[in-house]
């Protein structure tokens, strides 16, 4: 059974105190789903508390977590990072379980997390995100983008909405990176690596997210935002790190892809230009099918992976989206910003 209290009982327990810590900003309409799987999760002899970080809601997210036995804290301003380090400051747990409101976990979430630490307790573990039955195309082809994490291995990093760590070795790496309005995750991974940590992520049990994109908008919004950081994460490792490979930073494999639609960006309005200029538009033809080509190749990686050959356009449509975002996400100031 699962006990949700406050501190003043810890002393009774002998197994692992864990603390669930969730940022949370107008989640009234899924957070009580969230908070449910959890009160379900079927753990014997352990202990945990639910710690909701409220980022100044207007709705009843607040007194949904309360009436969920969780302890409710209100931090008004502040990154995602920033939450999430105020939920472990005021946790006691020895495992800091951090959570998207947004997702479900599994019966076993809690009682896999443990096995993973007890083999090594530096470890920083995360299980695969999945979408819910009947998930429309868009989410399906968004789903493909983390087919590493299809499978039970050490990879370079895990989403903070689904992460469970040691105390010890969150406060070791030095928490998330408050300045990060995003990757803040994928900072903090690879600060722990330089810490001896082993990142897993593991397919042996899944945790859904309830809203996963569902159509090209959300997909470009979603990226543009996520891209906002990336340039910044991946400069800050290269030169703090003295990195010659660059193929070994921060979002290499991202960067590299954003700087590829953004130069068929600029091909393009070359193009257009030069069109305008009375030239032949062979020039503008190359320029439209350049990202549609590179797309389409990248595709074939991803479905053939996993056999979903149904989704191959889809999943072309989808990177373009995807590449268009990252490039323009490459231009935001926040990037650029020390």
């Amino acid at each position: 059974m699962i006990l949700f209290y406050h501190m003043n009982k810890k002393e009774k327990i002998n197994s692992p105190f864990i603390s669930i810590i969730i940022p949370a900003l107008n989640e009234e309409a899924v957070i009580g789903h969230c908070l449910t799987s959890i009160k379900k999760l079927n753990t014997e002899n352990l202990c945990c508390e639910i710690i909701v970080v409220d980022n100044g809601s207007n709705d009843k997210t607040i007194q949904v977590s309360e009436g969920y036995g969780a302890r409710v804290l209100i931090k008004k301003d502040g990154t995602i990072g920033a939450l999430r380090n105020y939920g472990a400051r005021a946790s006691e747990g020895e495992i800091l379980a951090f959570l998207d409101a947004d997702c479900l976990v599994p019966n076993d979430w809690l009682e896999r997390s443990l096995y993973y630490l007890s083999q090594n307790d530096s470890t920083i573990l995360g299980f695969r995100l999945s979408i819910p039955d009947g998930s429309n195309w868009v989410a399906r082809c968004w789903d493909l983008l983390f087919v590493n994490r299809y499978s039970t291995g050490e990879v370079d990093w895990v989403p903070t909405g689904n992460m469970v760590i040691n105390r010890k070795t969150f406060i070791s790496v030095g928490g998330f990176n408050e300045e990060l309005e995003t990757n803040e995750d994928i900072d903090f991974c690879f600060r722990a690596k330089k810490h001896g940590c082993k990142i897993i992520a593991s397919a042996e049990t899944s945790v859904i997210n309830l809203r996963p994109p569902e159509t090209l908008k959300m997909i470009f919004k979603k990226e543009l935002w996520h891209g906002k950081e990336a340039f910044r994460v991946f400069l800050a490792d290269v030169f703090d790190g003295k990195r010659i490979n660059l193929f070994k930073a921060k979002n290499s494999k991202v960067i590299a892809y954003s700087l590829f639609y953004l130069v068929c960006i600029l091909f393009f309005l070359f193009s257009l230009i030069l069109v305008f200029s009375g030239k032949t538009p062979s020039l503008l033809l190359i320029a439209l099918m350049c990202p549609m080509v590179g797309s389409f190749f990248l595709a074939i990686k991803y479905v053939m992976s996993t056999k979903r050959y149904d989704l191959i356009f889809g999943m072309t449509i989808l990177l373009m989206a995807y590449g268009f975002s990252r490039a323009l996400g490459l231009l935001s100031g926040n990037t650029l910003k020390k």
